[in-house]
């Protein structure tokens, strides 16, 4: 939401609450909305994610009951470890606690944010509910790029990459127009994954082939293998 000003973010609980997580995140995490209210759009760099949550909530269909006048809004961190049986699930704060210590580090940047986030609630009337939603709404047709140049920079400053496998660090960058790191440690990652030689050119300018190469790479290791039948003479 960078083309959020910063007057529509100060007058108002959840935008000021969605410009925070985004700015304490280093723009991995970006609210957006959907058809059922806020959502949070995020990069898959950590284990740690998180929904934005209001109470009372929408019922099934999207909709709030005419006589609720004030919502309170919190975030939610959940699991993003894609490794992990309880994926999408809720993190308990002793979970939490022991993913501000964890081995890689936007996991712990991003688990200390949620940290504190998750531990206060912020009011907003259904009014400020409405005018934050279509501010997201046309700010998310507005915006360019996902990571503003700032973001990337910062990102690279963290040397996420350093506690990444080839796999994690091509499935991210790949998909990302900046680049959040050195070109050359890319270029390495991307030639242990596709298994052919990668010039950095290539990277600047093919990176659709190259995500459609992986897309097909994903696929094909998630078909059960097939044993061989009987030769029939």
């Amino acid at each position: 939401m960078p083309v959020l000003t910063e007057d529509q973010i100060q007058s108002n609980p959840i935008l000021k609450l969605a410009a925070e997580l985004r700015r304490r995140t280093y723009g991995m995490y970006d609210v957006g909305v959907g058809p059922w209210g806020f959502g949070v759009n995020t990069l898959p760099l950590s284990k740690v994610g998180t929904v934005i949550c209001m109470d009372p909530p929408p019922t099934e269909d999207g909709t709030v009951p005419p006589e609720v006048k004030e919502f309170t809004v919190t975030v939610r961190p959940i699991c993003t470890d894609r490794n992990s049986a309880r994926y999408g699930e809720k993190i308990s704060g002793e979970e939490l606690q022991r993913l501000c210590t964890d081995q890689d580090i936007m996991t712990r940047l991003v688990a200390n944010a949620l940290q504190e986030m998750s531990a206060v609630s912020i009011k907003a009337s259904r009014l400020e509910d409405n005018d934050a939603y279509e501010a997201i709404r046309i700010a998310e047709q507005e915006q360019d790029e996902r990571l503003t140049a700032e973001e990337a920079q910062r990102l690279e400053e963290f040397r996420w990459y350093e506690t990444k496998t080839p796999e994690e660090i091509v499935d991210f960058q790949v998909c990302e127009r900046r680049l959040c790191m050195p070109m050359e440690r890319f270029r390495e990652a991307a030639e242990a994954v596709f298994l052919h030689p990668i010039t950095a050119e290539a990277l600047d300018d093919c990176r659709m082939e190259l995500l459609e190469e992986r897309r097909g790479m994903i696929a094909a290791a998630q078909q059960p293998s097939q044993a061989a039948g009987p030769v029939m003479m």
